[in-house]
């Protein structure tokens, strides 16, 4: 049972299918994996 989650694309995949398509972040640090230690622009969607 795998799950895998895409920052760049916001894609949830669990078992090689697409389950759901989100986002993390705010702004421009959405879906920046450069971003990821900016105090208030990267949370969960």
């Amino acid at each position: 049972m795998t799950w895998r989650y895409s920052q760049s694309t916001g894609i949830l995949y669990h078992n090689r299918t697409r389950i759901a398509t989100g986002y993390s972040g705010k702004g421009s640090s959405k879906n920046s994996g450069a971003d990821e230690a900016l105090r208030n622009h990267n949370y969960i969607q």
